[in-house]
């Protein structure tokens, strides 16, 4: 089968414009959804309200890192399992409710192999709290099998995914350390980043 219709029934999403500019003019769907988990999740839906064709969504962003000796700044990598967790939550100053749902392992999606067969990423789990943490991580408690990625939308799209029956998998491009220069940090690197990655998905596919 031709490769570009193969690409047809994927989605190409991010979260904002600069994150998926660039990318091959011979991908028909490509979309960017908004910042944070709820944006994203409503602008998701709403595109695959009018495109029955998306079989699978591929989520190209940005993330910082929880610890720069397991996953570098201005590496490229795949998201692996996805958590909503808030930072006061993480440190005992809240509390979610067991009934809802903050967990989305890769296994429950059905994810095909299209673009990946032979762009052999490392894979890191990531969480999506509704807003970008600045506190030192000397300054959190410890979270036993912390993600180490940090990422505002994809736990959402991941979740929209699973539930819809879609395949799901995400490239994130390592932006900056979190912590209390995490937002300059990303400010400064993001578009050098978003070209890195967009280059080699751009080799990768075609």
């Amino acid at each position: 089968m031709n490769q570009e219709l193969v690409y047809d029934s994927i989605l190409f999403c991010s979260a904002i414009e600069q994150e998926i500019l660039g990318i091959d003019s011979r991908i028909k769907n490509k979309v960017a959804l908004g910042v944070g988990n709820m944006e994203a999740i409503i602008n998701l839906f709403l595109f695959l309200q009018n495109h029955s064709e998306i079989k699978e969504i591929v989520f190209i962003g940005s993330a910082g890192t929880y610890d720069t000796s397991l996953c570098s700044v201005f590496s490229i990598v795949r998201g692996k399992d996805y958590h909503y967790r808030e930072l006061s939550t993480w440190k005992g100053e809240s509390n979610s409710p067991k009934l809802m749902g903050t967990y989305v392992a890769e296994q429950e999606n059905f994810i095909e192999d299209t673009i990946f067969t032979n762009w052999k990423l490392e894979k890191f789990s990531v969480n999506s709290p509704h807003s970008i943490t600045l506190l030192s991580l000397s300054e959190l408690p410890l979270w036993e099998n912390a993600p180490t990625l940090e990422n505002m939308e994809v736990f959402g799209i991941a979740k929209l995914a699973k539930t819809l029956g879609l395949g799901f998998s995400s490239i994130l491009g390592i932006t900056n350390e979190v912590g209390v220069n995490g937002s300059q940090d990303w400010l400064k690197n993001y578009k050098l980043v978003s070209k890195k990655l967009i280059d080699e998905l751009n080799k990768t596919l075609f």
